[in-house]
């Protein structure tokens, strides 16, 4: 079982499809999609991560089959429990939210196997504001492997 929270997600993403034999299942926390990664982050970090070349290794990626798959998504906008200012302002991570959710729901279509929690309460640092989210998903993918 694979777990990745944000820009990890693609990693996982990517390994998963290359390594099916490998994956038994995956888990995303609030992840970074192949969109997000090629729009909105080409712009606000080019500096350290080349976020385009990252969002084409997994864009072709659209089925996994039945794996199980669990994603958490949340919805409060805050980066994490301390609230900072990355290189983008507070109200361009607001403008782009509802995108960002709608994008995330996406990846479920990968896998026929799913399990979705939305979080209205929890800033992108789920393990800070909601830990019990990990473990809840965690569960659904090790109770569906079995």
């Amino acid at each position: 079982m694979l777990v990745g929270a944000s820009w990890s997600a693609l990693n996982v993403l990517l390994f998963a499809d290359e390594h099916p034999d490998l994956v038994s299942g995956i888990v995303l926390i609030d992840p970074v999609t192949p969109s997000m990664a090629s729009n909105r982050f080409a712009i606000s970090y080019p500096s350290y991560i080349d976020t385009v070349a990252s969002a084409e290794q997994v864009a072709g990626i659209t089925d996994l089959g039945d794996l199980p798959l669990a994603l958490v998504n949340a919805l409060d906008p805050r980066m994490g429990p301390i609230e900072f200012e990355p290189p983008e302002t507070a109200s361009h991570r607001i403008e782009f939210e509802a995108a960002e959710d709608d994008e995330r729901e996406l990846l479920l279509d990968y896998s026929t196997n799913t399990f979705y929690l939305e979080l209205e309460d929890s800033g992108h640092a789920v393990e800070w504001d909601r830990p019990d989210a990990y473990v809840e998903s965690v569960r659904f993918v090790l109770d569906e492997v079995g």
